[in-house]
């Protein structure tokens, strides 16, 4: 699977107060975190961001397997060095993979097709969408999980 990269670089008065915040926060949205030097290493699952201080200058990196790991990493990592910063709100301009990222690659916009009630508490909606494919390699293997317990606990009532 190919890697995706994405950098920046900000400028951030009093950046190495700033990183050590932001690190010890990311903590509690499961971050991993490691110091290499000048260098802070955060890992969340398969993506990974490394953030340099050089003066009052900030490098960010950050590569990831998933494109998802570079639009999410990019946006926490902005949102909470936003949180944590005091003075002038830096300017984030990535460059490499994801440039043109406007929404999460996740999302997808689904149009409603038909919608029929199957009972007064039920209704069953169907959707299309454009690239319904990668939505349905996510959902199936739960959609067919639920099933399995659904028909399990149905025929211990029965």
């Amino acid at each position: 699977m190919k890697e995706f990269i994405a950098q920046t670089r900000i400028e951030l008065l009093n950046s190495d107060h700033v990183l050590t915040q932001v690190c010890a926060h990311m903590i509690e949205h499961d971050a991993e975190v490691e110091m290499r030097g000048e260098k802070r290493v955060l890992r969340f699952l398969d993506t990974q961001a490394d953030l340099t201080c050089e003066g009052n200058e900030v490098l960010i990196d950050v590569r990831s397997k998933p494109l998802e790991g570079i639009y999410f990493t990019r946006m926490a990592l902005r949102s909470h060095i936003l949180e944590f910063s005091e003075h002038k709100i830096p300017l984030f301009e990535w460059t490499g993979d994801g440039e043109t990222i406007v929404r999460p690659p996740n999302f997808q916009i689904l149009e409603v097709v038909s919608c029929q009630n199957i009972t007064p508490h039920m209704r069953r909606i169907a959707f299309k969408a454009d690239n319904i494919a990668r939505l349905m390699k996510q959902l199936c293997p739960q959609l067919v999980e639920c099933w399995n317990i659904y028909r399990k606990q149905r025929a211990v009532l029965l």
